[in-house]
């Protein structure tokens, strides 16, 4: 499937980085952004012998960051620019489109098949392929494909992983586990740090080992005791018929956390957890409406910052001077 995408894209990636003195790399926040970096900064690594000029993480605030950043190429991976468009961009994700951009390359199979979900992992894993042999990262790519649920279009790569990587099967759950801390995380640089680390070692067995993940593993510790507290101190802002909206104050981003353990309870609804910390608030929504998606980002066009994610499962960023405003608006939905 999109064989001939793959490697159409991949050959543009190769000509514009030879043609590259600096080069970015943005992405989303979780496991599937963080292996999709990892995978690229290998390639980097072992074809051109450069680790990126800039490695941004991104929640829902990918234009904001975009903001002052200067690179001949730039990548932006799981993740797609709301307003920012420039020809120097190559887009690689696989979630709803907003926007098709004019000036940026972008690949998403959505364009080819609206019903494809393949995560963005796998599709860096398989266009990079085409260009060198990846096969000792299959197992980053599998941490990727089993945390965004996208079994049924990678199987041969979670084949591979399984065969070459005997110990995988024994410890996919904490990988996952400790890749997933990512999205808690005011910078997710560290998870990816340490895929390449574990990489260039040689195996994921050292995962948790080496510098960078055993800073992981204390993190995600804290994240849980940060969770709890949390959980205790919920700040009820609205709550309709459809709609549960909570406040939370937290130095960590586990408003996706909290929104999932909410959503448990109160599956009927559309649940809303916003993060009040910072100036510019990030919010994670859970819903088993598919259409809730469409429906927030036409709806809170004019109030949010930048929305992204899945129909069921996604997140948008807002200003703090907006808060009262989007209750306004959700208190008639």
């Amino acid at each position: 499937m999109f064989q001939r995408e793959f490697r159409k894209i991949a050959n543009i990636i190769e000509k514009k980085l030879k043609e590259a003195e600096k080069v970015a790399i943005f992405y989303d926040s979780d496991a599937d952004g963080c292996c999709s970096a990892a995978l690229l900064i290998i390639y980097l690594l072992k074809e051109f012998k450069k680790y990126p000029d800039h490695l941004v993480s991104c929640l829902h605030d990918v234009d904001e960051k975009l903001k002052g950043v200067e690179s001949d190429l730039i990548f932006i991976l799981d993740t797609q620019p709301k307003k920012e468009d420039r020809e120097n961009f190559i887009i690689i994700d696989h979630h709803l489109i907003q926007k098709v951009p004019k000036k940026s390359i972008i690949f998403n199979p959505m364009l080819l098949d609206k019903n494809a979900y393949i995560a963005t992992s796998c599709l860096i894993y398989r266009i990079l392929n085409k260009l060198t042999d990846l096969s000792d990262a299959c197992w980053i790519a599998s941490i990727g494909i089993k945390a965004d649920k996208s079994e049924k279009t990678s199987e041969d790569i979670l084949k591979l992983t399984y065969k070459k990587y005997p110990e995988f099967t024994k410890l996919e759950s904490k990988l996952i586990r400790l890749t997933s801390v990512s999205k808690n995380l005011l910078d997710a640089n560290i998870v990816v740090n340490s895929l390449i680390e574990c990489y260039n070692i040689g195996s994921p067995s050292f995962f948790g080992k080496t510098e960078s993940s055993s800073k992981l593993v204390k993190m995600s510790k804290r994240i849980n005791l940060e969770f709890k507290l949390v959980m205790n101190s919920l700040k009820e802002l609205l709550k309709t018929k459809k709609i549960s909206f909570y406040g939370i104050y937290s130095d960590f981003n586990i408003q996706s956390l909290v929104a999932n353990s909410l959503f448990m309870r109160e599956p009927k609804k559309t649940i809303i957890v916003c993060n009040l910390k910072e100036d510019l608030m990030r919010a994670e929504v859970r819903s088993m409406r598919d259409g809730d998606f469409k429906k927030f980002e036409k709806k809170l066009k004019e109030i949010i910052e930048d929305i992204g994610g899945h129909k069921r499962a996604f997140g948008f960023s807002l200003k703090r001077e907006k808060l009262d405003d989007l209750l306004k608006v959700l208190a008639n939905f």
